[in-house]
């Protein structure tokens, strides 16, 4: 059989070599093979990725997923200018990012993410973010812990009334003006945080 006790794995995206500059905005991963990253980062060649966004996206697993980024980045430095805001993370906590990925985090920005929180905090500055899940400390001073994602919808993507992570999110510079879906993100004091705002599509849950 193919698994992890024969060193194998999957990716949905790889991205080898020397990238200088990638953005995946408004996407949807959803249910992954187990052992499998969703995007992995691969340094084959000596040179490590930098200028990452991951912006306004859903990202999902069967439950059993690996991490949803990985990397090969071992002795190559530090993650240079990443930006991981306003996306929907679902499934078992601690399987954002693996915690070595990196030597080091110069400007990897956490921001306005809906996640589970999991067991270290993966980057150099954490704002606005929801965790959820977890009774550990928020990775930022701004961020949330709260018990539960308040998730529910198509694919467990969407927001239900009552959530937390509702005007949970950044204002003014730190509110992107769009979710996943194109709608405008203008609705309350700050933005929701994760990719969807409640307004475009209210989920009442049952």
């Amino acid at each position: 059989g193919i698994g992890a006790a024969q060193g194998q794995h999957f990716e949905v995206i790889r991205v080898d070599g020397n990238i200088n500059g990638l953005t995946i905005r408004k996407s949807t991963f959803t249910n992954n093979l187990t052992n499998a990253s969703t995007i992995f980062f691969s340094t084959w060649n000596g040179y490590k990725p930098k200028n990452i966004t991951i912006e306004n996206s859903f990202f999902g697993n069967s439950g059993d997923a690996y991490f949803h980024f990985n990397q090969n980045l071992q002795n190559q430095g530090s993650c240079e200018n990443w930006t991981f805001r306003y996306n929907t993370f679902t499934g078992p906590q601690g399987l954002l990012a693996e915690s070595g990925m990196c030597s080091g985090y110069s400007n990897v920005v956490w921001l306005g993410n809906l996640a589970p929180r999991g067991s270290g905090c993966v980057g150099s500055a954490f704002r606005s973010n929801v965790w959820y899940g977890s009774s550990g400390a928020a990775c930022g001073s701004a961020d949330k812990v709260v018990t539960s994602s308040g998730l529910g919808g198509a694919n467990g993507f969407y927001l239900t009334a009552g959530s937390l992570a509702i005007d949970a999110g950044g204002s003014g510079a730190d509110c992107v003006a769009t979710d996943h879906d194109g709608n405008s993100r203008a609705v309350g004091a700050r933005c929701d945080a994760g990719a969807q705002v409640l307004a475009a599509g209210i989920y009442f849950g049952g």
